[in-house]
């Protein structure tokens, strides 16, 4: 069952926040995800968790774009090193 029970707490603790929070709620998403990467045992999860962190950096950037109102694309940046 994929979320389950702790995946829809998560997305109705997120749903209740700001926009601004929602943002700074998945730039750490992206963090703690990069964090995993760093510990990952294989390349193959390693991957994962470098996706995971990207898609969550691309979320938090167009809800930025959405509540600044700009249409042109923020690069995602981030502290680790992804290679």
């Amino acid at each position: 069952m994929p979320g389950g029970v702790v995946g829809s707490q998560v997305g109705q603790a997120v749903e209740s926040l700001s926009k601004a929070e929602k943002v700074q709620r998945y730039r750490q998403f992206a963090e703690e995800a990069l964090t995993q990467a760093t510990h990952a045992p294989n390349r193959e999860l390693h991957a994962g968790f470098v996706v995971m962190a990207s898609g969550w950096h691309a979320l938090a950037s167009e809800l930025e774009r959405d509540t600044h109102g700009t249409t042109s694309a923020q690069p995602a940046q981030t502290s680790a090193n992804l290679d």
